[in-house]
């Protein structure tokens, strides 16, 4: 039983979800949803439904609220499944992660689908992508990097594509303000342009929907936090640089912003910064003398692109936990910027990959 109601079996505290809003049971190796006259309805797909049959991770509105599959009341019932190979959705996976027996079923699992040649359908094709997903989220070393993999990374991959015409097109002509070489001042030109002109559009009900940069671009530089990031790192990769989305939850919440490699020591990158900006450097940056960026051991500078910052290499937000996703569906955890509690899982993460800071020197 799930609802608002304190005896629910799973309790959901939303003022749009009923007392008793549904109940739940196992049909096979799916999940049969029946909604319980509830006031503000039960949606699958954006269907309003009185009843359906779901697999766990499918996407499910209560009211308005998106159903909580990744709440640790709904474990014991998910382990019912007839079939209890895989079943947890990409919020659970974090507790299989430890669990070898579990990745060994899903290899095992895949297998049996190729074989039976569930692949020439598209049930059989979602199913072996379901089970894909359900893989990688078992080998994620903390459930955010599980949940970046499962939920964020097959939408990144769809967005983060440099060839695009309208993203080539769009980043060419900014870039070439700065003609020459991939640099630092072309990442520059594009965050500004981009920045200034965006305006903030909440993404569908119930969805983490990332949109392409093209949709972001024709709509006239519109979307929220991700859309921002995505199309900031594919204008970045179409003018030959390499960028990459960090998904975290700060005091606000979760949040994305875009990283761009530029391979200079920060020294220099923090003076060209200062020097692309000019008189205009004490507008943008205020009081910060300052850059913030991390690095890796393939890239010097990991320029910080947040929507939040006044300048390329602004500050980063306070971070409990922070996760980057690049274009080819890697993953790695972060170390957070300071400011907020961290998660024990961040608090792992290699401190190479925390947030610096260096000082810029303006031109006179």
């Amino acid at each position: 039983m799930v609802g608002r109601a304190s005896d629910c079996d799973l309790v959901v505290d939303h003022p749009t979800v009923s007392g008793r809003h549904l109940r739940m049971s196992w049909q096979g190796d799916r999940i049969r949803i029946e909604d319980l006259a509830s006031a503000n309805g039960t949606f699958v797909d954006d269907e309003r439904v009185s009843q359906a049959t779901v697999r766990p991770g499918d996407n499910v509105l209560l009211g308005q609220v998106a159903f909580p599959w990744g709440d640790p009341a709904l474990k014991p019932f998910l382990r019912l499944a007839a079939k209890g190979t895989m079943v947890a959705p990409p919020t659970l996976a974090g507790n299989m992660a430890r669990s070898t027996l579990r990745i060994v079923g899903v290899l095992i699992a895949m297998a049996a689908a190729l074989i039976g040649g569930l692949w020439m359908t598209d049930p059989g094709r979602n199913f072996l992508n379901y089970l894909k997903l359900q893989q990688q989220a078992a080998t994620a070393s903390t459930d955010e990097e599980a949940f970046v993999r499962t939920t964020m990374v097959p939408q990144l991959r769809r967005a983060l594509d440099p060839t695009e015409p309208t993203v080539r097109n769009t980043a060419v002509q900014l870039a070439a303000r700065n003609e020459g070489t991939f640099r630092v001042e072309q990442v520059a030109a594009i965050w500004s342009h981009v920045r200034e002109r965006w305006r903030y559009v909440n993404d569908p009900r119930g969805r983490e929907y990332v949109a392409t940069p093209r949709e972001s671009i024709q709509n006239q530089y519109a979307g929220d936090c991700d859309d921002f990031a995505v199309t900031l790192a594919a204008m970045v990769r179409a003018i030959g640089g390499d960028a990459r989305v960090v998904f975290m939850e700060g005091a606000r919440g979760g949040h994305a912003y875009a990283e761009a490699c530029v391979q200079e020591q920060p020294a220099a990158v923090a003076t060209k910064i200062a020097q692309f900006y000019g008189r205009n450097w004490a507008r943008y940056a205020s009081n910060r003398q300052h850059i913030a960026y991390r690095s890796s051991p393939s890239c010097p500078v990991w320029l910080n692109l947040d929507w939040n910052a006044n300048v390329p290499g602004g500050d980063y937000e306070p971070e409990r936990w922070a996760v980057a996703a690049y274009a080819d569906g890697r993953t790695e955890v972060l170390a957070v910027a300071p400011g907020a509690e961290p998660t024990a899982s961040a608090r792992r993460a290699a401190t190479a990959t925390a947030p610096q800071r260096l000082p810029t020197t303006r031109r006179r």
